[in-house]
């Protein structure tokens, strides 16, 4: 009886070393053309992610920037440059609105220390008005809102809010009426608006960009100051990885407003992203 030789059968469907070695090396240059193909998308796809997120944060800083700087007292921005600091200031607009200069009623005028005046048309959002006592005191420090008459922004003119000249303590606020009090025995406000214009600030608000520690935070809730302060640590990050900031205003004329440009470059992971945005401002007192 014929036995089948198995080993035999085995062996002539084996592979040799050198058939291994061929498959070996054409499996290799197959996988090394697939890689080619897959890693410079995937690659593209990661890079277009961060940029993505890099374009996103840096959006996020300029908006926020731009809402409160829109959102200012005219005639109220501040820039300054130091080092690895740029900074910049605007006084926050609570409310608005015009005031009797005369007729019957509460007329504001500039012969004597008044100390309420009658809103017409309506004071939007009174019942958010931070009141507070006497004195211009809680007004400087931030305590209570303060009403701004005339902003021109100069201190030879005596109307500089950031100096306290033009400011008054909001005692009271009523839909068609504010109480003020500065305690100074001469006329609360320099010089009045000739658009019997009126502001209500709920004080000043920073945004600090420091090179060094490639952040840019936001600082409120301080005191007014004749000097533009500057801030170190504390505040509200605002974003970080900051490698570039630029900060600029252009004050406005009779014919147009004034204009803030600011520019913002964040880098991550060799990828640079650098944003510009310019803000138009009212800036008629």
């Amino acid at each position: 009886m014929h036995r089948p030789n198995y080993k035999a059968d085995i062996a002539s469907y084996g592979f040799t070393l050198i058939e291994l070695l061929v498959v070996m090396v054409i499996l290799g240059i197959g996988a090394a053309l697939t890689i080619g193909y897959l890693v410079n998308p995937i690659q593209a796809f990661n890079d277009m992610q961060l940029r993505g997120r890099l374009t996103e944060r840096a959006d996020v800083a300029l908006y926020r920037m731009t809402r409160d700087i829109r959102q200012g007292v005219p005639n109220s921005i501040r820039i300054t440059s130091s080092g690895s600091i740029r900074a910049i200031e605007v006084l926050q607009m609570r409310t608005a609105g015009r005031y009797r200069a005369s007729g019957t009623g509460d007329a504001l005028d500039a012969t004597g220390d008044a100390d309420s005046l009658d809103v017409l048309g309506g004071l939007p959002g009174f019942a958010a008005v931070q009141t507070g006592g006497a004195g211009i005191a809680n007004c400087i420090n931030g305590v209570a809102d303060c009403l701004v008459i005339y902003n021109t922004g100069t201190s030879a003119s005596a109307n500089n809010a950031y100096d306290g000249d033009n400011v008054a303590t909001i005692t009271a606020a009523s839909a068609n009426s504010i109480s003020f009090d500065n305690a100074d025995g001469n006329p609360a406000f320099p010089l009045l608006s000739p658009a019997q214009r009126l502001y209500v600030t709920r004080g000043p608000v920073s945004y600090v960009c420091d090179l060094g520690s490639q952040e840019i935070r936001r600082y409120a809730g301080y005191a007014l100051q004749s000097i533009q302060p500057t801030f170190a640590g504390g505040g509200d990050l605002l974003t970080n990885n900051v490698s570039g900031c630029n900060f600029n205003y252009v004050p406005g004329t009779n014919s147009r407003n004034g204009v803030v440009t600011m520019e913002v470059s964040i880098s991550e992971s060799g990828e640079t992203v650098t944003l510009l945005q310019q803000a138009h401002i009212f800036n008629s007192p």
